[in-house]
């Protein structure tokens, strides 16, 4: 199998784990003893982790953007506090030294788009990986989606979609909204991840669904970079699209009920 390129944001995690056992007298807010403390990767780094977890070899490419600290007592989560690092053009470029060298040698390559400003040359990124017969997939973020001109597919979420989309009255409604704008954009597919109700498939061929593979949801972090690297490694494994979304939808009903950024294993998903 080729390996599978991932290209974007990169994040850090961090979990500091305490208990509650007192109302601050400062402020009406919760007082966290920490006890421990522990580091994930996210974002495009948890794709990557995703991907090797379920057994293909990845190509990295990627900026770090920011780090998250979730203050969490009692399996609870109390706060989030967020660090943006500003991206420089030096580590943008050294990014896209990356992605081109590692393009040659690629099968698949996914743009993790966290909005962090790693991927504001991504519409030429693609250009390039689509004239080397590269299959393109996009986790998408922001309004305008012609920054991913002839990408293979993109995959929203709700949110995201209802942005670019303006919302919707009904099915038939949204499927009409969504293939304009495959037909304004290039886009070859467009995959929306719609949580509790799975996650619907349009393409040329039609549209297919596939429902929610869980029913309890424990943490939703990092369950879309599950998603897309799971799509990703089934194509590479010779599936089809379709099957490939089911295999996507498996794997992101897998991780919802971890802790946190986490990922899916190649025998948790493929047996």
């Amino acid at each position: 199998m080729k390996p599978i390129l991932v290209c974007g944001d990169a994040m850090v995690d961090e979990y500091w784990h305490g208990d509650v056992a007192r109302i601050s007298p400062e402020a009406p807010v919760p007082v966290v003893r920490v006890i421990r403390q522990e580091s994930r990767k996210g974002a495009a780094d948890n794709v990557v982790s995703n991907c090797e977890a379920m057994g293909v070899d990845v190509l990295e490419a990627t900026c770090f953007a920011s780090r998250k600290i979730r203050v969490v007592a009692r399996s609870q989560q109390v706060t989030r506090i967020d660090f943006d690092d500003h991206v420089s053009e030096h580590a943008i470029k050294r990014m896209e030294e990356s992605f081109y060298e590692g393009l040659e040698y690629a099968g698949v390559v996914i743009f993790s788009d966290y909005g962090k400003g790693a991927l504001v040359n991504v519409k030429n990124l693609i250009a390039r990986a689509k004239s080397e017969r590269k299959t393109v997939l996009v986790d998408p973020k922001g309004h305008d989606y012609t920054r991913y001109s002839g990408a293979d597919l993109v995959k929203p979420n709700l949110d995201e979609m209802r942005v670019v989309l303006g919302g919707w009255s009904d099915e038939s409604q949204l499927e009409k909204k969504v293939r304009a704008l495959m037909s304004e954009t290039g886009i070859e597919r467009v995959l929306l991840t719609r949580a509790a109700e799975g996650m619907t498939l349009f393409s040329i061929e039609g549209v297919y669904s596939v429902p929610a593979a869980v029913r309890e949801v424990y943490d939703v972090t990092g369950a879309g970079d599950t998603a897309i690297a799971a799509l990703a490694v089934a194509l590479t494994r010779g599936f089809d699209w379709r099957e490939a979304v089911g295999i996507a939808n498996k794997a992101a009903g897998i991780v919802v009920q971890k802790f946190g950024t986490a990922v899916a294993t190649e025998k948790e998903v493929f047996g």
